[in-house]
């Protein structure tokens, strides 16, 4: 910390924001990021429904979905996650990702292979 600056968290006390307005700001933010994210993955499992034994990258949907073009990488993995997750895609082996790194690839149903 440099010397004579002091951090400070936000209070709400100190901003005049009542306890009430930060707690139903914070959740009607939770419950439309969860909304989002449920679309997301919705979207998604259609998209995987109709090509079968077709394998997705989070890496590569972007290009098929155009929905997906301006979203994070990372918010794709945890749409897949939680399609693998509760049993609706599988997860069937790696390729090497853009950045050399070995990715998941996933398909709609059936039994993973990883």
């Amino acid at each position: 910390m440099a010397e004579g600056i002091a951090l400070k968290t936000l209070d709400s006390k100190e901003h005049g924001t009542p306890d009430w307005i930060i707690k139903k700001l914070l959740q009607h933010s939770s419950t439309e990021y969860e909304s989002a994210a449920r679309a997301q993955e919705a979207g998604i499992l259609l998209f995987m429904k109709h090509p079968p034994g077709t394998d997705f990258t989070a890496e590569n949907l972007p290009y098929y979905l155009t929905p997906l073009k301006n979203v994070p990488v990372t918010s794709i993995r945890r749409a897949l996650t939680n399609l693998s997750n509760s049993g609706q895609i599988s997860k069937t082996g790696q390729v090497q990702g853009h950045y050399r790194r070995p990715i998941n690839t996933y398909r709609y149903g059936g039994i993973s292979h990883v």
